[in-house]
């Protein structure tokens, strides 16, 4: 079946001076609503550009930074929303601020394929290209035809600047996640379908491995910055046709070093390797210490630079406990609660007071989501399920106890069964066996059907009492 397929264009407008521009990335999630999206995005400037300074503090405080607005081009109108973004990392070495924000909007309910995108200009200098960039996002919000559901687009993060030594032959890893588990392939953005403006084939030297995501980049060109524009895409098994394809826009840094290709700084233990995955509970907290070390003698570390989700607390650069030249930061973060499976990408590198930056790692962090537990019936024998965060609750009923209301209350230990009678348990509940002359549920009442006789009788032996009173009264006389 052939779909019709209407394009829907959608601009990040924003006024721009002077060559601040480092980059971003755009992707979004459906809800339950038909046509409504979170449009997320990451957006990198110059640190030292007008309305665009973060620190510690802009962090801390939750300071909004903005970066223009979002507006529909075509079948529906006006302005969507202001770009505003919470600002989440930034470097000092290499001035940029880069901050992360959402849009929830709804599409005009005829149309089921849009696309949108971040319009604006003007890059930092480049080696080639430049000027205006454009990042553009095709969504479909038809339900799949495998899931029933709408589909969600793949998420994907990375520095907003990757510093390479000139000379060397690198390998940059664009770490890729997609929520409903589908295959994610990467390719360049290409100018043809209107994705990548001025940086449309500026990435020389650079190689992509579409299905592993990776950019091996020769640095023996020009020194200076590039600009790399990638599409990520999500596919069906087996299938070439995207589900819906997000962009990734940052640069890479060549730059000039005498000291050779393996003289850039080391991590040590205990920080985590490139490419780790560390799964959190629902509405749990990530911490973690990353620990750095300058291979030249004599040289600290400046700077470790992070790019993280929301909300993270990096502490400052200290000097790693009896470890001579190491220097570590601590990095805490309250995991927001959700209720489905989410993974976030954290990011990090060294940079020591020689200029040389350690190559960049990058790991998952999943929160396993506060799902609603009751919805597999956990609790058994007729118990009731409440949900609670990270967990559920079981009310059991009379003679059950246990997590799932499956342990069997022995309710003879209590001594139900009264007058002498026996008490037998069974599952859930007990049976007595009444002694003679007793009976109900717990040998209480006395068994009428014992007494009729004697009641019948009583009148006969009355009877026979009185006379045998007057009979000894006749006598006496």
């Amino acid at each position: 079946m052939c779909m019709k397929y209407i394009f829907i264009l959608i601009s990040m407008s924003t006024t721009c001076f002077g060559s601040h521009f480092r980059g971003a990335l755009l992707t979004w999630r459906p809800s339950e609503i038909p046509n409504k999206v979170e449009i997320l995005y990451r957006i990198s400037w110059a640190r030292s550009s007008v309305g665009q300074f973060c620190n510690k503090t802009t962090i801390s405080s939750g300071t909004v930074l903005s970066s223009g607005s979002l507006s529909c081009l075509k079948n529906c109108n006006g302005t969507i929303g202001v770009l505003n973004y919470l600002c989440t990392d930034f470097s000092e070495t290499e001035n940029w601020t880069t901050g992360r924000g959402s849009i929830t909007y709804t599409f005009p309910s005829n149309h089921t394929y849009y696309e949108f995108g971040f319009t604006g200009g003007a890059w930092i200098s480049l080696v080639k290209g430049g000027s205006n960039w454009e990042l553009r996002v095709k969504a479909n919000l038809a339900p799949r035809t495998d899931t029933g559901r709408v589909n969600t687009a793949p998420q994907v993060d990375i520095s907003p600047i990757v510093r390479l030594i000139h000379g060397c032959h690198h390998t940059i890893w664009i770490p890729v996640t997609d929520p409903d588990g589908d295959d994610v392939r990467c390719r360049w953005a290409n100018m043809t379908l209107n994705e990548c403006a001025g940086i449309c084939n500026a990435s020389t030297g650079a190689v992509l491995n579409e299905t592993t995501c990776t950019v091996t980049f020769d640095a023996t060109g020009s020194k200076g910055y590039y600009a790399l524009a990638i599409q990520v895409e999500d596919f069906t098994s087996g299938s070439t046709i995207p589900l819906s394809s997000v962009p990734i826009q940052f640069l890479v840094y060549v730059y000039n070093s005498t000291l050779g290709c393996n003289s850039v700084p080391e991590f040590l233990p205990p920080t985590r390797p490139n490419r780790d995955t560390v799964i959190v509970n629902p509405n749990g907290t990530f911490t973690d210490v990353i620990v750095a070390r300058s291979r030249i003698p004599n040289t600290d570390i400046k700077e470790i630079t992070t790019v993280s989700p929301s909300g993270f607390s990096k502490s400052i650069l200290m000097p790693y406990p009896n470890l001579t030249g190491a220097w570590y930061i601590e990095v805490t973060w309250d995991l927001p609660l959700v209720f489905s499976v989410q993974t976030y990408v954290f990011c990090f590198s060294a940079t020591d007071k020689s200029g040389l930056t350690s190559q960049q790692r990058c790991m998952f962090i999943v929160d396993k989501g506060d799902v609603n537990e009751c919805e597999s019936f956990p609790c058994e024998n007729g118990g009731n399920c409440t949900d609670i965060i990270g967990s559920y609750e079981c009310d059991c009923p009379t003679g059950f106890i246990g997590v799932n209301c499956t342990e069997d209350i022995n309710e003879c230990d209590l001594s139900p069964c009264g007058n002498n009678s026996k008490c037998i348990n069974t599952y859930g509940s007990y049976l007595c066996e009444c002694y003679i002359g007793w009976t109900g549920e717990n040998c209480t009442y006395v068994r009428l059907e014992l007494l009729l006789p004697l009641i019948l009788l009583t009148p006969a032996i009355l009877s026979l009492l009185i006379c045998i009173l007057l009979l000894k009264r006749k006598k006496r006389r």
